[in-house]
């Protein structure tokens, strides 16, 4: 079991770089959802949906008589999955930037 993590070690910029965290429309769409009360929890669930409908999508491929169509909505959630994501932790490190200037 790993130790608990001293908060005090940890810095933002110690996150793995994913490029698209720097663009301004992630920033912004990101920006929108803390201002509108987003919590980064709400936005991990609905990735962990897309991800789950997915796999069933890509399951459903085997039963059906046109495959493409459950194909390709599993194909687009793959990216939802992904950009839940990456905002997730966008959300939670404004949000805690919020909180800190608030305070």
């Amino acid at each position: 079991m790993l130790p608990p993590m001293d908060p005090g070690t940890y810095h933002p910029g110690d996150r793995r770089p994913i490029p698209n965290r720097e663009r301004r429309f992630w920033i912004a769409i990101a920006s929108w959802q803390v201002r509108h009360g987003a919590h980064a929890s709400a936005i991990s669930l609905c990735g962990l949906a897309a991800g789950i409908l997915a796999g069933f999508a890509f399951r459903l491929t085997a039963h059906v008589d046109f495959p493409a169509v459950p194909l390709l909505v599993g194909a687009a959630l793959v990216p939802v999955r992904l950009v839940a994501n990456m905002l997730d932790g966008m959300v939670a490190l404004q949000a805690a930037q919020k909180l800190r200037s608030a305070a």
